[in-house]
């Protein structure tokens, strides 16, 4: 009977669940460190007994977990508003990039090339 009951359930949550259909949760269960179903937080009730944890996080937003251990976020966002890229084989074609940017930029923007390499 205990084997579908959840160790931990959390509830009153922002839960952006990041599916094909971007649905946005209320409530999670967890059972021996794994997510055993994600909904609303009646779905959860049956999920739960005296010795389930519940934590109200009133509101609060959940995300994924994000693994990479070494992200650069801003550079990310930044080199797709302001970035020209300069992988290119020849100084002519750098140019044409960049004067691409140029038209594309204001005119107090700024615009950085990456991935020039002169070797």
């Amino acid at each position: 009977m205990s084997d579908h009951l959840a160790d931990l359930i959390v509830r009153n949550a922002n839960i952006l669940t990041v599916d094909d259909q971007n649905t946005v949760a209320e409530s999670l269960a967890v059972k021996n460190g794994r997510f055993i179903s994600v909904g609303t937080n009646n779905d959860m009730e049956m999920l739960s007994n005296h010795s389930t944890k519940v934590i109200d996080v009133k509101g609060m937003t959940i995300v994924p977990g994000f693994i990479d251990a070494h992200i650069h976020v801003l550079s990310s966002g930044t080199m797709h508003v302001m970035a020209a890229d300069c992988d290119k084989r020849t100084i002519e074609e750098i140019i044409k990039i960049l004067r691409t940017r140029v038209k594309e930029t204001k005119s107090n923007g700024w615009i950085q090339g990456f991935k020039f390499d002169d070797t």
